[in-house]
């Protein structure tokens, strides 16, 4: 896969540290959900769902499990870690969850800075908790607009940060959705993804018909992919759920 090939660099650009140094655990006061072992399933001729996760692991296997990648996985407005979103994640690599230290709903608005800086205390936190390993900055609806604010506002993040995951990237705003002209919204939340820099890689999984991607089965979303620095994947599933990832398509999502 495409993205796989994208993970050969990392593996020649650890190869030393590989040998040097094994593999450390998280803090123990950290809560992180590990690989699972699974049964095989048969291969399948097409799919609905990214191939990312299964470049991840290749590279943790490649390098004899020593740089597994970790996952620092951010909540929705709701300020509840999705746990589909950790279990899929929790297949192919370590995940280290965290919500916002906020009363109520979190924002970018008037509790931007509080956001901001928790995100990032989190992402130091895995940093060096397992020095080395790569980073993916994951987040389930508000958490992928806040993780990708964090990349696109160029702030001291740790260089092992390999990019971002977005299931559910909120697009358009609620009070934006009947309104079809991106030009006329009050909000504009492709600023952040066209900000990504480049060297940085991105997966936005979202459903068809989610209405926070502004109608048209994602058309917007593809459109915005196609002209973002970062390189970038869509994977658009079947549904109109705002959350991709529910307990039928877990196993799918991880393989």
């Amino acid at each position: 896969p495409f993205w796989l090939k994208l993970c050969v660099c990392e593996q020649l650009c650890f190869a030393i540290m590989v040998k040097a140094s094994p593999r450390k655990r998280p803090a123990a006061s950290t809560k992180v959900v590990t690989p699972t072992s699974r049964r095989q399933r048969p291969a399948r001729e097409s799919r609905q769902y990214s191939t990312a996760p299964v470049a991840l692991r290749h590279m943790q296997l490649a390098k004899g499990g020593c740089f597994e990648p970790i996952f620092v996985l951010a909540p929705g407005a709701s300020n509840r870690i999705n746990p589909h979103a950790r279990n899929c994640l929790g297949r192919v690599g370590t995940v280290r969850e965290f919500v916002y230290p906020v009363n109520g709903t979190p924002n970018l608005v008037s509790l931007r800075e509080t956001c901001l800086e928790a995100h990032l205390r989190a992402a130091n936190a895995a940093a060096k908790a397992a020095p080395g390993q790569p980073i993916w900055l994951v987040g389930v609806s508000f958490g992928s607009r806040c993780a990708a604010e964090l990349i696109a506002n160029k702030m001291p993040l740790p260089r092992a940060i390999r990019g971002l995951i977005a299931f559910g990237y909120p697009l358009v705003s609620l009070g934006d959705q009947k309104e079809t002209d991106p030009k006329k919204r009050k909000q504009d939340r492709s600023l952040p993804l066209l900000g990504l820099p480049r060297g940085k890689r991105v997966l936005l999984v979202s459903s068809k018909g989610d209405p926070f991607l502004g109608g048209k089965q994602g058309a917007e979303l593809n459109c915005i992919a196609r002209r973002m620095a970062a390189f970038c994947c869509v994977e658009l599933l079947r549904g109109r759920s705002h959350d991709p990832i529910s307990e039928n398509n877990i196993e799918d999502m991880a393989e």
